[in-house]
Order: C-alpha cells, then structure tokens, then sequence
C-alpha cells in the first residue's frame, strides 16, 4: 500500500474539512461512531490549522498511535464509499419524483445518521434544551424526568 505523502493528507483533510462544514456533515454519518473518531484525531477536520500545522498534528498523532493512519484511512474509504452511496440515492429520488410510487406513506423508511462531533457545541445543547421545554407545554417530560429520579432513588 502507498504510503500517504504530506499532499495527499492535506488534500484528503481538505476533502474533509468541505464535507464537514459545506455539506453538514452528511457523510460522517455513514461511519461509525469509531471511525468518525479516527477521522477527526488523525485529520483534525474541524481545527483551524494550517497546513503546517496539520502536519505537524499529524506527525504528533501518527508517533502516539501508529495505527490511526490506517485506522483513519479506512474510514475515509468507508466515509467516501457512503458519500457516493448517498448521492446515487438523491439521483435515484430525483428521478423518482416524476414517477406515481406504488409505496404508501407507511412504507416510506427515514434514515438518520449521527456524526460525532469532538467537541459538545454548547449552543445547540442549549437551544435543544430550549426547544424540549418549549414544546413540553404540559409538563408531561417534566413529570416523567422527576418520577425516574424518584424511583432511581433507594
């Protein structure tokens, strides 16, 4: 297997760093949990380094656990694998909008995804929280939480 130069590694955290930011990160969702964290330890998607100091990060990383970069580019394979994937499905349901489905609405599947983010962005817990209270008008989630405490209790 060839070994990643410097240009390859930038360009490939470039790559990353676009998916992350530009397309909201829809194809770490195709990964796991595990490999969505080989990607951010050993790319670093999410810092502002510059390309100095992405090499260095990766130099730093790649002595403290030799087998992140075979780890990470796994799942970069995997993550670009699941990125074509999810295109072909667009295509496909574009194409598809034309067409009568013989599928009803309880038929119809929703995927959903998580990325990992490395860290908890504050702002959104907060507004998720908000939001939750918001639209626990009568208190029923309130009461809930509150009767788990209870019966956790010895």
């Amino acid at each position: 297997m060839p070994r990643l130069t410097s240009k390859d590694y930038l360009a490939q955290r470039r790559l990353l760093i676009e998916e992350w930011f530009e397309r909201d990160m829809i194809a770490f969702g195709n990964v796991s949990f595990q490999a969505q964290h080989d990607l951010h330890d050993f790319y670093a998607p999410t810092e502002p380094f510059s390309d100095a100091e992405a090499l260095k990060h990766r130099a730093v990383m790649t002595k403290g656990f030799p087998s992140l970069p075979q780890k990470a580019g796994r799942a970069l394979q995997a993550l670009l694998h699941g990125h074509e994937l999810h295109e072909q499905r667009l295509v496909a349901a574009h194409e598809a909008v034309g067409r009568p489905s013989s599928r009803t609405a309880k038929s119809r599947g929703v995927r959903i995804a998580a990325a990992a983010r490395q860290k908890t962005d504050l702002r959104l817990l907060a507004k998720a929280i908000v939001e939750l209270s918001i639209s626990d008008t009568d208190g029923s989630l309130l009461s809930e939480l509150e009767e788990r405490q209870r019966r956790k209790r010895p």
